[in-house]
């Protein structure tokens, strides 16, 4: 067991031209390949520096990123975010041959679907969805979704289209990535692995930044993750950092929050050179004789 434990109230912010497209998996709700047949379950017991339970604390968490950014140079600072509202969105491009009715939805890998974007008639051609998870009615934790789409007939069921990409939900703000609350007894536990990718077998994670899906680098999530419990009645909160595996992962975890100290890198980044890139993917017409779904960018999107 491998516990990183800091003190403190810390703000972190990470750029928002940064992005993700995991892969297509066709119709398949869930792709067999990403998941482990393991049992996972994830439990932390906390307590207090008494030895009493503690109860009613915010559990956020998110996965500690290791980015590889190979077009353009960036600058990361070491803050963790501190926001009001929730502002992440992210945008989706597909191509239609031909006239259809569309349906683009995201799901969680619960396979329970969180957000429909699309749900109507379009013409043949080049069409952008967005989502914006500030306009959700419940919170949306950071994790893996399945970004599904459907093209099929007007006038018949015929289904002309479908498929399906995962793209990553990354929020490294303790409002915004929200799991749970300790219960009674000080005790948090899940057994939804969406909320930790790296415990999930995606392939290569492709970068992309916030203009455009132009392959920018590449990313993983790292075995660490950090945890922040928050009391939301005196805002006092601490974070830690603990390795999770892909089986069952159980955590005693001392709170004991404290003033501010010195704060703790999210993620790393490892330049590869200092080429500045702007551009943004024009996609030619000539493509729209295929019926495709296009990379989501700017995704991690936060």
């Amino acid at each position: 067991m491998n516990i990183i434990k800091s003190k403190t109230i810390l703000f972190t912010f990470i750029l928002l031209s940064t992005g993700l497209f995991l892969f297509s998996c066709k119709d398949k709700l869930t792709d067999p390949g990403l998941i482990d047949n393991t049992e996972f379950q994830f439990i932390i017991n906390v307590k207090d520096t008494k030895g009493n339970p503690a109860r009613g604390l915010r559990v956020s968490a998110w996965g500690v990123l290791s980015i590889e950014n190979q077009l353009y140079k960036t600058g990361v600072l070491n803050q963790i975010k501190k926001t009001t509202k929730i502002q992440a969105q992210t945008t989706f491009t597909f191509s239609l041959v031909r006239d259809a009715y569309v349906i683009f939805s995201v799901f969680n890998l619960m396979d329970q679907e969180v957000a429909r974007l699309t749900n109507e008639s379009r013409p043949a051609g080049l069409h952008q969805v967005s989502w914006d998870v500030s306009t959700q009615s419940s919170i949306i934790s950071s994790g893996v979704y399945k970004c599904s789409i459907i093209a099929k007939s007007i006038t018949s069921d015929s289904v002309f289209f479908q498929d399906s990409i995962y793209a990553v939900l990354h929020q490294p703000d303790p409002q915004a990535a929200v799991l749970g609350w300790t219960s009674q007894s000080g005790m948090f536990e899940t057994t939804n692995r969406g909320f930790f990718p790296n415990v999930l077998n995606p392939p290569t994670l492709l970068l992309t930044n916030s203009s455009g899906p132009e392959i920018a680098g590449t990313f993983n999530y790292t075995d660490s993750v950090a945890v922040f419990l928050t009391d939301t009645t005196t805002q006092e909160q601490e974070l830690y950092y603990l390795t999770i595996g892909k089986q069952k992962n159980t955590f005693d975890l001392t709170w004991n929050p404290a003033p501010v100290a010195p704060p703790i890198p999210i993620f790393s980044i490892t330049e590869k050179s200092s080429k500045l890139s702007d551009t943004v993917t024009v996609i030619p017409v000539t493509t729209l004789t295929t019926w495709k779904l296009y990379q989501n960018y700017p995704n991690p999107f936060n």
